[in-house]
């Protein structure tokens, strides 16, 4: 919002080719700001020293499109002035439009016979896919606004704060890395959306960020490019530093994860391919696996594609890499403008940069699929973001140049990118695999058929068991009726056993009485003889 310092004058048109590209020196002389790699550029300082000042109401430079809203005038402008000067007839450049007149003409969708599918007012720096249904959007304002994928309608805005201006998005794992400027990382949840850490591991601004496909298992790992010439590798999940790789000379600008290697590629104009195993196993030799020259320009994209990496340059130019062996080119072309950005869109690919256009290539021979999409945007693209497909592929392209954001959809869904010998192994695969769908068919059939064998005899089972259970109870209720009748019979006999032991003792009792009774009298009887005898001798 501060007020921007002026312009250097526009070139004359007689001073470039009729029909030439512009390039970034070209782009970033008409603009009045630093070339990457130049003194005053943000990357352009020492790891250890000290970015300089900023120019009031500047902002970064990302590839070969400027950050920084551009003026009026310029913002409208072609990749040549010769073909600007064919279109207005004046040989200049045409007059400033309104808003509404450039939102008239991106609606009425003369973008080679498709038009958009949705047209967004949004001043779109970087965009991402989470979750498969949610494309968080980092805008100019500062914030960060959720849409929905289908709709596109707004599901949440949250601001970051004015000190942060975001220049990356990324999903890693359940949380939403955010790359800031200012060289810290801002670490939201997928779900709840709120911010749950920031770490700072760069000294210049953050403009990419990857994740590897193994994010749940040892060697997982997250990676982010910086305008301090580093790559960093992160913990998914901490975000604590594991290793720091150093070697390019310039802002890296993309960075892409295949298995355990990292490719970067920056504004030194090369690429690079790290051994990620240096820093998931704290190797001591060279983490630098590779490094791949050709373009020369800036590297500001890379994208995996089949057996190859595809890089897009500033240059113009895309080429593929092998993504194994020696990692030679395997093939490139050149484009009419500086591209910025790629997104893979079935066998083809998307690449759009400097004038606007979305070109369509083949993802294997680089070749033209389609004709490009002139005036996709009315100035250049800021970056792309490919959804995953159902129903039809759909992409999302944003520019800050005409503050739009355009959502395009191919009815088709295409074919993974490969060539014909890759594609023989997939059918192959499929008839394979086909082949054991069937047998497996064939076996859970059987399963099936043996287990209502099973569970018919269970049944049969169950009702002879109910059966055996019933006679068993029967038994057991006569048996217990017996036993107490038994019982009852034996209390009766147990009260008689003491009857008979009572008279018993009674009976004994009478005995010993008339027992002693008779010894009493024989006594007695004695005694009376004994006083007889004496009476008779006195």
């Amino acid at each position: 919002n501060a007020q921007a310092e002026p312009r250097a004058p526009l070139p004359p048109a007689a001073q470039r080719a009729p029909g030439a590209p512009v390039a970034l020196a070209d782009v970033v002389a008409d603009t009045g700001s630093p070339a990457a790699g130049s003194p005053a550029h943000p990357g352009a300082q020492g790891p250890g020293e000290a970015a300089p000042p900023k120019r009031k109401g500047s902002n970064a430079v990302v590839g070969a499109a400027l950050l920084r809203k551009p003026p009026r005038p310029l913002a409208r402008r072609v990749s040549a002035d010769a073909a600007t000067a064919g279109r207005d007839g004046a040989g200049g450049l045409k007059p400033p439009r309104s808003k509404s007149a450039r939102l008239r003409k991106v609606e009425a969708g003369d973008v080679s016979g498709r038009p958009p599918r949705k047209n967004l007012r949004a001043e779109v720096r970087a965009a991402a896919l989470v979750s498969g249904k949610r494309v968080w959007c980092a805008e100019r304002d500062g914030c960060i606004v959720v849409r929905d994928g289908s709709s596109c309608e707004v599901v949440e805005r949250m601001l970051c704060g004015i000190h942060h201006c975001i220049l990356s998005l990324a999903q890693v794992g359940d949380a939403v890395w955010a790359g800031t400027q200012s060289g810290a990382i801002l670490i939201y949840a997928t779900s709840s959306r709120e911010l749950r850490a920031e770490v700072r591991h760069h000294s210049g601004g953050v403009h990419c960020i990857a994740a590897s496909r193994r994010l749940g298992t040892p060697t997982g790992f997250a990676v982010s490019g910086s305008a301090d010439f580093k790559v960093v590798m992160h913990d998914p999940t901490t975000a604590a530093l594991k290793k720091r790789f150093a070697g390019h000379s310039g802002a890296v600008r993309a960075v892409v994860v295949l298995g355990i290697n990292i490719w970067s590629g920056a504004d030194d104009h090369t690429i690079r391919v790290w051994d990620g195993g240096a820093g998931l196993f704290g190797l001591g030799c060279d983490p630098c696996v590779a490094c791949l020259t050709g373009h020369t320009a800036p590297v500001t994209a890379l994208l995996p594609h089949g057996g190859c990496v595809l890089s897009a340059s500033a240059d113009g130019t895309v080429r593929a890499w092998d993504a194994a062996g020696s990692h030679g080119c395997v093939c490139s072309v050149a484009l009419a403008c500086g591209l910025v950005s790629l997104a893979p869109m079935g066998a083809n690919v998307w690449a759009a940069g400097q004038d606007g256009a979305i070109y369509s290539l083949h993802g294997t021979s680089l070749t033209e699929a389609a004709p490009p999409r002139e005036g996709a945007h009315s100035g250049y693209v800021t970056g792309m973001l490919s959804m995953r497909p159902r129903v039809r592929r759909t992409c999302w392209s944003f520019s800050l140049a005409d503050e739009s954001a355009q959502v395009w959809a191919i009815d088709e869904v295409e074919g993974e990118a490969g060539n014909p010998v890759a594609a023989e192994a997939l059918s192959a695969q499929v008839v394979a695999l086909d082949a054991q769908l069937a047998e497996r068919s064939a076996d859970a059939a059987q399963a099936q058929a043996e287990a209502e064998s099973w569970s018919q005899r269970a049944n049969l089972l169950a009702v002879q068991g109910r059966d055996r259970e019933e006679d068993l109870l029967g038994q057991l209720a006569e048996g217990l009726t017996q036993q107490e009748a038994d019982m009852r019979a034996m209390a009766a006999l147990q009260h008689e056993l003491e009857a008979m032991r009572a008279r018993a003792e009674v009976a004994e009792a009478e005995a010993q009485a008339e027992r002693r009774a008779r010894e009493a009298v024989s006594e007695a009887a004695a005694r009376e003889a004994q006083l007889r005898r004496g009476a008779e001798g006195a």
